[in-house]
């Protein structure tokens, strides 16, 4: 099978964010055998003299049907393509008769979700890091293909084992932006004396090497109370063998048991918990080495690409 997956590849930033999801969906199609063209839509609309994304959506598109020209694939696989024209998709739809799949990692934020709107009607299925009643709600769309995507694990990307390090630090690593709306919760960690350790833009090698050295993470989005949406930072934590510590967020536990993650629901539990982990550090590793067996077992990006891949052409086939 051949597929052309248009995603966000980032070739300008230079490896920069080699481990992004775009690279674990990349992966995964790979592992299956399946030949993959990468089609990296915002680098290629940056090509034009101000190097703006916003001058060159024409020529992202016009080089998207380019390449389905060339490829010929069986398949068009799409990352968040906002620049992607519904235009477009018809044309691709029309001309060669092709199945059209989409993957969406971010939150249902209606600034980011216009595009979403237009596509679903004619995509064929649309996979979501969020659950799929919430996401057809959002994108009112209650007949459409959506389903439920994981954040995904790559075996080679994740291969840390934090549960087996010793000398590790103990205080809560947080990786990301803090959102003005969720300001107070970290002010309120420090107001209540828990420590913890906050790094943005750190991106790279430098990105696991900071995971290499903490024993806990906290697993904060900018929604914690949206039906199993998480950012991919879970993934990042329990896949590398870091003790996860998380909210309890709507209908998480089917993704990650209550043996594999810490869940709170306040911020005086995370206080106790955190402070439990840290003087039964047993409990603490076997949380984690259990996180880390449900991500690399069940969330490898190779299992979870099949899987959308035949529940896409499955809904084909109807």
């Amino acid at each position: 099978m051949r597929i052309v997956h248009c995603g966000n590849y980032d070739y300008l930033k230079y490896g920069r964010n080699f481990y992004a999801p775009d690279y674990r969906i990349h992966n995964g199609l790979v592992r299956n055998g399946w030949c993959v063209y990468p089609y990296s839509y915002r680098d290629e609309a940056r090509k034009n003299i101000f190097g703006s994304k916003r001058f060159g959506i024409k020529r992202a598109n016009k080089h998207l049907m380019q390449v389905i020209e060339n490829v010929k694939p069986d398949l068009l696989l799409l990352g968040h393509s906002e620049l992607i024209t519904i235009q477009t998709l018809a044309a691709i739809k029309e001309r060669y008769r092709i199945p059209i799949a989409m993957w969406w990692v971010d939150s249902f934020d209606e600034e980011k979700i216009g595009h979403i709107k237009q596509k679903i009607a004619i995509i064929d299925a649309l996979f979501a890091t969020t659950d799929a009643e919430y996401v057809k709600k959002r994108v009112g769309a209650n007949d459409a293909n959506i389903f439920y995507l994981p954040n995904m694990c790559d075996p080679s990307m994740d291969t840390l084992k934090n549960f087996e390090a010793k000398g590790l630090r103990k205080d809560l690593l947080y990786i990301g932006r803090i959102y003005a709306e969720k300001r107070d919760f970290f002010d309120t960690l420090s107001t209540k004396k828990i420590p913890w350790k906050h790094y943005n833009n750190i991106y790279g090698a430098k990105f696991y090497e900071v995971l290499g050295e903490y024993h806990f993470g906290l697993n904060f989005s900018k929604y914690n109370e949206i039906p199993k949406y998480s950012s991919d930072r879970i993934i990042y934590l329990t896949a590398n063998g870091l003790t996860a510590l998380s909210p309890r967020i709507p209908e998480f536990t089917t993704l990650f048991d209550e043996d594999e993650v810490i869940y709170f629901n306040s911020i005086e539990e995370l206080k106790e918990l955190h402070r439990r982990a840290q003087i039964d550090p047993e409990w603490a590793k076997k949380i984690a080495r259990n996180g880390w067996q449900r991500a690399h077992n069940d969330y490898d990006a190779k299992k979870i690409m099949r899987r959308l891949i035949e529940t896409t052409l499955e809904v084909c086939k109807r």
